[in-house]
């Protein structure tokens, strides 16, 4: 966390002395997300995250789209701009995950996405299902991190409709062997 604004000045400082290039992208949804999370200023936070997804459209931009999604519209859009406004934006960046192979942020883009559908309040049900898709998923990519994340959001969303919970925390298919 300590490094995480030098690593983004470093970005901005690159695209000022090199021009714009893929990773430049991402970078000024970070810096927005800078701006917004940590400095407050929410509307120059959205300038930037509104610049970033502009770019994506480009097709060279393609292999940052996951994460440039994940931080414009987890972390800086919201508060600015209604949470349901990024849901789509957040699947998108799912998909682009797996398509490129940004497999981290196109999972993390997945979590986000069901948190602020939790926080909209979505049905449950349907967030806890597609919750256990991602888990599964995460489960067969081999991201420890992105299924732990998954089943927590799950485990979250069965608790709030009252679903009984494996105090062992076994997953289904565990139980039966």
């Amino acid at each position: 966390p300590m490094l995480l604004p030098l690593l983004v000045f470093d970005y901005i400082q690159l695209t000022i002395q090199q021009g714009i290039v893929p990773e430049s992208v991402y970078g000024f949804a970070a810096y927005g997300f800078l701006l917004a999370g940590h400095l407050g200023d929410y509307r120059r936070g959205l300038d930037f995250a509104q610049r970033a997804m502009s770019l994506l459209d480009l097709p060279e931009n393609k292999r940052v789209h996951a994460r440039t999604t994940m931080v414009a519209h987890w972390f800086v859009m919201h508060w600015s701009r209604p949470m349901r406004e990024s849901l789509e934006p957040l699947l998108l960046g799912w998909r682009a995950g797996l398509e490129t192979g940004d497999v981290e942020f196109g999972v993390y883009a997945a979590n986000g996405r069901t948190l602020l559908r939790m926080f909209v309040g979505d049905p449950l049900s349907d967030v806890a299902a597609e919750a256990a898709v991602y888990a599964d998923t995460c489960r067969r990519l081999d991201s420890v991190p992105g299924e732990r994340l998954a089943r927590l959001f799950l485990s979250v969303a069965n608790k709030l409709m009252g679903v009984p919970q494996d105090p062992a925390g076994l997953r289904p298919e565990q139980q039966d062997a």
